[in-house]
């Protein structure tokens, strides 16, 4: 058998190092989970593949070579061996593609490290797991809707598609998670895993998730930079600040005191629990990272809920 052939640098975000990263997560998850990569997902629907799964009644017209002749000597019934049909898992991805995602502008981090790098990064690594899983993935870049979307792709080769799309994309504007779910569920889709990539500022995400992902798996993964998600007064204990909506450009000062800073904390927490609740109840998954955790780390995580890997 033949090795898989490792897919090639496209860039800076997706460099040789990553790359190499991507094979060691593929390997490393294979141990996680014996038996994932063998393209096989058994569904809940009865047919004729390899898996034994049950005995119905022979009834005419069935394949005399799914008869149990043993059974048959033993009940004097004619009963038919149904199995389990192997079908792969879709994967749909969406990334927030807003302004926000960008994060703080820093010269001195390295652009894996950026919020909008760590997003990207991730969105290939769970695409590149879906597609050497024999998975078909669909990628889709959102803002206020869906602005970009590559058609379904399947097998490991195609991850050149995506790492190109990834590479290209870039943050601008507002984002509105309910209309581009909308625009994801305008078109017929098998249900599947559907992928949220976003710093989950958007009013009314999660009652749009809530609503309109019914019959879906989901997972929701949250990327707050450090200074997002526990901002600092540094010396004083005061600050003065001029806030720039990065998705509207409307300009607020604020006089920034700790108990500010603790109203936000605790606002920040209860979105938290908003999302998570709202996975709770439907059996989703819900992860908040920043973009300074390890990378490797994040991915394993993700492999460890199980999601993508069943």
């Amino acid at each position: 058998m033949s090795a898989r052939p490792a897919p090639a640098a496209t860039s800076e975000l997706f460099d040789a190092d990553f790359l190499a990263r991507l094979e060691r997560l593929r390997l490393v998850s294979r141990r996680m989970l014996p038996g994932a990569f063998k393209g096989e997902h058994r569904s809940r629907k009865r047919g004729s593949g390899v898996e034994f799964a049950d005995y119905r009644p022979y009834v005419e017209g069935d394949s005399l070579r799914f008869v149990d002749w043993p059974a048959y000597l033993r009940f004097d019934k004619l009963l038919v061996r149904t199995f389990e049909e192997e079908e792969d898992l879709p994967i749909y991805l969406l990334l927030d593609c807003s302004r926000s995602m960008e994060g703080e502008p820093d010269e001195e981090i390295e652009l894996a490290r950026t919020k909008f790098g760590m997003a990207r990064r991730l969105c290939a690594a769970i695409a590149y797991i879906g597609l050497v899983n024999l998975d078909r993935v669909t990628l889709m870049l959102y803002r206020e809707r869906i602005v970009e979307a590559l058609p379904t792709l399947r097998g490991p080769t195609q991850i050149h598609r995506i790492l190109r799309c990834l590479e290209h994309a870039r943050t601008e504007g507002a984002t509105r998670l309910e209309t581009a779910l909308r625009d994801f569920l305008a078109v017929p889709r098998r249900r599947g895993l559907v992928v949220v990539i976003s710093d989950l500022f958007d009013d009314g995400a999660v009652e749009a998730m809530a609503r309109l992902c019914l019959g879906h798996d989901v997972l929701a993964l949250r990327l707050l930079t450090r200074e997002e998600a526990a901002p600092e007064l540094g010396l004083g204990g005061r600050r003065r600040l001029r806030l720039v909506d990065s998705e509207t450009g409307r300009e607020h000062v604020l006089h920034v005191d700790q108990r500010l800073l603790d109203a936000y904390a605790r606002e920040l927490e209860l979105q938290d629990e908003a999302v998570a609740e709202v996975c709770r109840k439907r059996h989703w998954t819900f992860l908040r990272s920043d973009p300074g955790e390890e990378f490797d780390d994040v991915v394993q995580r993700i492999f460890r809920t199980g999601r993508l890997l069943r």
